[in-house]
């Protein structure tokens, strides 16, 4: 029998093999891009170092790695209260060693320790990793559910129907959808105004500093969506700002386009619950000016909030969302859906 141990690493002086490892199973299949993941993922986080544990094989002279997780801190607010937390990030096992006991027992090791310095820890798992986190005594909140918003259908129809029917059927549907937009925003306000910005606008610790205090949510600074979200890549993100009437800067959207598809990575306003819809409705004018046929969001919190979405036009998407898992200290307190306010922002997968 395989025999496995677990240990704490260092991202700075442990990265070859952890890189390498990256680099063999997860999606990018590149050594420069784990380096770059490690470097910000774990060295450069603005809230503190990042936290990797590691699982060896046990053999005579070499004991191989066979996997690895890292826990990204990230600081909460309530309240007046604010916490240092940590999300799961960069779980993966080499394919050499994906039984579930090399990959429960890095688990395991690494919520356990974990919760020793972490009052809270949230996970979002794939559907490969969701039955170990449960395993390791991780508890659901809820869904990080996914909502679509269609201006074009031509692409979705073509995966539907013959294709000889689409000139006739795509024109349809896109004026059927217009009209309903239409109709879903009429009286909709405050109407906002959109502009694109960068991730080093002022105004974006300001919207922050205003944030509604009875929210349960992640630090959203400017340093802190910078660290998300300006790293190196093929689909770099973007940000605009929302103004109310009078040029008042009340909240921001971060997307990128994929393919005709503008994915959200985060969205956040002065007053969710008053703002959200039409904030939505603001970004969704611009991507589709900027040549998107869709747009897609994930949410998970205030009902207040999730009814924004249809409010602004939006359906449930077709895929489901992802469960997002949390373990926390008993001095921390009961986690309601009503006061969280989480969406792809605080996945760090």
């Amino acid at each position: 029998m395989n025999r496995y141990a677990v240990s704490e690493v260092s991202a700075e002086t442990d990265a070859p093999p952890i890189c390498e490892l990256w680099a063999r199973n997860l999606e990018s299949g590149c050594i420069e891009h784990a380096k770059g993941k490690l470097q910000q993922g774990y060295v450069a986080n603005p809230a503190a170092k990042g936290a990797l544990f590691v699982i060896r094989e046990e053999v005579d002279s070499d004991p191989a790695l066979a996997g690895v997780i890292g826990l990204h801190p990230r600081r909460f607010f309530q309240n007046g209260h604010q916490w240092l937390a940590a999300t799961l990030a960069d779980f993966s096992v080499d394919s050499a060693h994906r039984s579930a006991g090399p990959a429960l027992m890095l688990m395991r090791t690494a919520l356990n320790a974990g919760r020793e310095r972490f009052p809270l820890i949230i996970g979002i798992p794939n559907s490969h990793s969701y039955a170990i986190c449960r395993r390791a005594g991780m508890t659901p909140l809820g869904t990080l559910t996914k909502y679509t918003l269609i201006s074009a259908s031509r692409q979705r129809l073509a995966q539907r129907i013959n294709r000889h029917l689409l000139p006739v059927a795509a024109p349809i549907l896109d004026l059927t959808l217009k009209c309903r937009l239409i109709w879903k925003n009429l009286g909709l306000r405050p109407a906002l105004n959109c502009r694109e910005a960068s991730f080093d606008d002022a105004e974006l610790d300001r919207i922050w500093a205003q944030r509604p205090p009875a929210l349960l949510v992640s630090d959203r600074s400017a340093s802190m969506l910078r660290w998300r979200y300006c790293r190196n890549g093929v689909k770099p993100w973007r940000i605009n700002i929302m103004q109310e009437p009078g040029g008042v800067d009340c909240g921001y959207v971060v997307w990128r386009l994929e393919d005709g598809l503008a994915v959200i990575g985060d969205f956040f306003s002065i007053e969710p619950s008053r703002l959200t819809a039409s904030l939505l409705r603001a970004h969704a004018r611009s991507a589709f000016a900027a040549g998107a046929h869709s747009v897609s969001a994930s949410f998970l919190g205030s009902e207040s909030i999730t009814s924004a979405f249809y409010r602004a036009g939006y359906f449930l998407a077709e895929s489901p969302g992802e469960t997002v898992l949390v373990a926390k200290d008993m001095s921390f307190g009961e986690v309601t859906l009503s006061d969280c306010y989480l969406t792809t922002y605080d996945n760090d997968g």
